[in-house]
């Protein structure tokens, strides 16, 4: 440790700038998560339980058959509780009498024997129905996360959406398993022992009325501090997960540059303040039960005491005092089973406060202004590669939802089976043209055209199906190299997956064994060339007719860049439409178009030779990676730097979104 720095270095307050390394290039840097807590609601609410239910209902008949037979359960099990006391109390009264009593020993077994049974088939039920649910919702958010704008994915971090997807989901189990349908048994059992006391002795019954009335005040105000509470430890863990996978994925950066220390101080003081709202649940939850069976077991004594003094009065029966304490057991048995299972539904309604955030999304598709699953619109014109431009792009502007404008009146036209390339400073909005014509995001005006049809009149995926990309970053998922080269070519044969690894050079994957080799998370058992080149090898696996290149040989040498041009330029791939963005002037020198992008505008269009020749810009990029001789250009533009240029444009967009 140097001098300067001390232990406790890098422990800045909670509100400060992050102590983790930057994202390495073309990853996806989102937004630290607040300190403030997103408000949940003051009071209980049932508004969630009742859009649960009517998602849970909506997912067929069958559903809907078990959440009524969950019902009817929840009401009948309550009538076994309410039949059993009376039994007792005339089997104490035909024992005291000395009269026979063996059919109503056996009812009463009969009675405890059917509780059983329909209590396992009710337990059985809710845990089939939770996990359905739970299931359910997974896969919504799965969906909805992966169909979700690009802008709208950047608001999250990665580590607080698994936490939604893992922990929240399971959460959300106790609203059906010791939630809603214990509540409704709960409030059967209640109200069917409150009556049936009524008849027995009113003066007892209004002892416990005033108790259950006294509780039932309590918990309303101490719920709603349970369900905000439960909320904040929840975002809190969310939090400290997203640092420790944030930690995880820079650990090599994190390494070299020392910052171990303080890294870990930060995602520590994540778990610490998860802790703290663990502290302060635990806080809550230890005054609603407690208060609750203190309450009831004080109501129950007094119920023992007076109904002594009317037995020894003759008022009622030791019978029938055994009937009322059961009962007044029924009532506040019930009481206590209701205040733990509020409890368990306003932690796991704070779980699906979180999970709704995500579901509630919007898809892609509708961002983009397009109806999932809409037919083309008749009146545009057929997608025809033959007859018109792969792509073209036609005054479009565009800016990303924070304001901040990339593109100004852009131009572009790439011809069926040309190569066209897309050259500039960073930040200039190279591979924002690309994402647009992705779809992924929708442009702010003019139009984007593929086959002569503009993207947004028809089925984003008739575009998409037409199209490949080699990204700089090389992401892979987390599998095999033949389930990465699947991900492009789904019908692909293992024939086809090992020629173009042959052709990309990664000949020695092309065994059977090499296919099934796991390339381990984001691809880290491969070198940063291994999975550039296999990102090439999943785009030209896959049967496109045009080819997205964004900075694709970034991770390789002279020889491997030559040999990959070669094989775009060989007869095989040669009909292809080839657009690539490129910092390196030698990928891109063949191209038959080359268009020159300055602070979000087309500056010049051309070829290598006449760029060279009739742009300043191009010129001077050319001069320095020695492939135009330009030495007055070169001093020129060091001295009088044009805006938008040289090193100090490289923005926070360049990390977030790959301009």
């Amino acid at each position: 440790m140097s001098p300067r720095q001390t232990p406790e270095e890098g422990t800045s307050p909670d509100t400060g700038t992050p102590a983790v390394a930057a994202p390495t290039p073309g990853s996806v840097a989102t937004p630290a998560i607040p300190d403030e807590v997103p408000p949940a609601p003051d009071v209980p609410s049932v508004a969630p339980i009742r859009r649960l239910l009517g998602r849970t209902s909506g997912e067929g008949d069958r559903r809907r058959l078990v959440i009524v037979a969950a019902v009817v359960m929840s009401l009948v099990l309550p009538a076994f509780a309410i039949v059993q006391p009376l039994i007792v109390a005339d089997l104490l009264d035909r024992l005291e009498a000395r009269e026979p009593y063996g059919r109503t020993l056996t009812m009463l077994g009969v009675v405890v024997a059917g509780e059983l049974a329909l209590a396992g088939v009710y337990f059985w039920t809710l845990k089939r129905l939770a996990e359905d649910v739970i299931l359910d919702t997974r896969r919504a958010i799965i969906t909805r996360v992966l169909r979700m704008p690009v802008d709208r994915l950047h608001a999250y971090r990665s580590g607080d959406l698994m936490t939604r997807l893992g922990s929240d989901t399971t959460m959300m189990q106790s609203v059906f398993t010791a939630g809603i349908f214990s509540i409704i048994s709960s409030a059967t059992l209640l109200v069917g022992s409150m009556v049936v006391l009524w008849f027995l002795d009113p003066l007892l019954m209004a002892i416990l009325v005033g108790t259950v009335l006294a509780v039932g005040v309590l918990l309303v105000f101490l719920l709603a501090a349970v369900r905000r509470v439960s909320r904040a430890v929840q975002y809190e863990v969310g939090g400290m997960v997203s640092e420790f996978e944030t930690s995880l994925k820079g650990l090599r950066t994190i390494r070299i540059f020392g910052a171990s220390r303080r890294v870990s101080n930060r995602v520590a003081r994540r778990a610490r303040r998860a802790h703290r709202q663990g502290r302060r649940l635990a806080g809550v939850q230890a005054v609603v039960e407690p208060t609750v069976n203190t309450a009831m077991q004080a109501a129950v004594t007094v119920v023992l005491l007076m109904g002594g003094i009317r037995v020894s009065s003759g008022a009622i029966s030791v019978g029938e005092l055994v009937a009322f304490v059961l009962y007044a057991l029924g009532v506040v048995v019930p009481m206590s089973d209701a205040a733990r299972a509020l409890t368990a539904v306003q932690v796991g309604l704070a779980a699906v406060d979180r999970t709704e955030e995500i579901t509630t999304e919007p898809i892609e598709l509708a961002d983009l202004g397009i109806e999932e699953g809409a037919a083309p619109d008749p009146h545009s014109p057929v997608t025809d590669l033959t007859t018109a431009p792969a792509v073209e792009l036609r005054h479009v502007d565009f800016a990303y939802p924070d304001g901040e404008a990339v593109l100004h009146g852009v131009d572009l036209v790439a011809p069926t089976g040309d190569r066209v390339a897309i050259v500039g400073p960073s930040g200039s909005g190279k591979s924002t043209l690309l994402s647009l014509i992705g779809g992924l995001y929708r442009a702010d005006g003019g139009q984007v055209m593929v086959g002569g049809r503009d993207i947004l009149d028809g089925p984003i995926e008739e575009v998409r199906d037409r199209l490949a990309i080699v990204e700089q970053d090389a992401p892979m998922l987390a599998g095999t190299i033949r389930e990465n080269l699947l991900l492009a070519a789904p019908d692909a044969d293992d024939a086809t997956l090992c020629r173009v690894l042959n052709d990309v050079g990664l000949g020695a994957f092309a065994s059977v064994e090499g296919l099934d080799r796991e390339v381990g998370e984001g691809g880290a058992e491969l070198s940063g060339g291994q999975r550039q080149r296999l990102a090439w090898a999943r785009a030209l696996a896959r049967n496109c007719d045009i080819l997205l290149l964004d900075e694709p040989t970034s991770a390789l040498d002279a020889q491997t860049e030559w040999r990959l041009q070669n094989l775009l330029n060989s007869r095989r791939f040669r009909a292809i439409t080839v657009l690539v963005v490129a910092h390196r002037l030698s990928t891109v020198v063949g191209s038959d178009s080359i268009v020159v992008l300055d602070q979000g505008r087309v500056v010049a269009t051309g070829t290598h030779d006449s760029l060279v020749e009739t742009c300043r810009l191009y010129r001077e990029f050319a001069a320095r990676q020695g492939l135009a001789d330009s030495p007055k250009a070169t001093s020129e533009r060091s001295e009088e730097p044009e805006a938008g240029g040289g090193d100090g444009v490289d923005t926070q967009r360049d990390v977030t979104a790959g301009t």
